[in-house]
């Protein structure tokens, strides 16, 4: 056992943290709000487990699980949450249905320094959560 390194057996990983979720979630309801839209804002970790989340006043119920779930999907596929709803990705042609997953726009991977640390959903804004959950999503990259 001697022979073995630590990066045999352990992979650094970054994380993202509370203050920069928090940070995305600001930033996503106060765009929201200059744009009269009342949404919810979920931040996940590479795991899909929730980091910040935070919803409007005036945002509907069913909008909190919608955010939350499309940041999992986003975190899973490395991708948007909508391809799950084309029925394809090219890494995983038939994605199989995953509880706590949304195939709804609006959930986007946050990526920094080229490596996947979480995901943004952004529930709520009519046809505006995609670009909401981008701009969140891109404040640090």
């Amino acid at each position: 056992m001697s022979d073995i390194t630590l990066s045999q057996l352990v992979r650094p990983r970054p994380q993202l943290t509370l203050f920069a979720a928090r940070q995305m979630v600001k930033h996503a309801l106060v765009t929201a709000v200059k744009q009269q839209q009342s949404v919810s804002v979920a931040v996940v970790d590479i795991h899909g487990g929730l980091i910040a989340f935070a919803r409007d006043d005036n945002a509907s119920g069913v909008t909190i699980n919608a955010a939350i779930e499309q940041a999992r999907a986003a975190v899973q596929l490395g991708s948007p949450s909508r391809v799950l709803a084309s029925g394809c990705h090219r890494d995983r042609p038939h994605f199989p249905p995953t509880p706590d997953v949304s195939s709804l726009q609006g959930g986007v991977a946050v990526v920094i320094d080229g490596q996947s640390v979480g995901a943004v959903g952004v529930s709520g804004a009519r046809d505006g959560d995609t670009e909401l959950a981008t701009s969140a999503a891109m404040l640090f990259s």
